[in-house]
């Protein structure tokens, strides 16, 4: 199985993102570094992928529409694509209130 973790607090870009999804997930030297494109190798993926993504709240709080079509990106992979696995994991902030 392959893994790719990602931390909607520290992956603050969606460069950082798509370099981590290719390094960890073997995508091919092609991938276009876009939602397109990561739906497309994910859809057609042939191997059991597993995609966490932690405090994604927090990712769509600071990348906007862009972290908003990520997540929907990866829902959608894993609807059309049963060897994907997509997990949110929203953990407690440490602020205070």
């Amino acid at each position: 199985m392959r893994v790719a973790v990602m931390n909607g607090i520290k992956d603050t870009s969606m460069e950082e993102i798509h370099d981590c999804l290719k390094r960890n997930l073997g995508f091919p030297d092609y991938y276009g570094k876009n939602l397109d494109a990561l739906y497309d190798v994910l859809s057609a993926e042939d191997r059991t992928t597993l995609v966490l993504l932690f405090d994604s709240k927090r990712l769509v709080v600071q990348l906007g529409h862009r972290g908003k079509k990520l997540v929907e990106t990866f829902q959608d992979a894993a609807l059309t694509n049963q060897r994907i696995r997509f997990i949110r994991i929203e953990r407690k902030s440490n602020k205070k209130a």
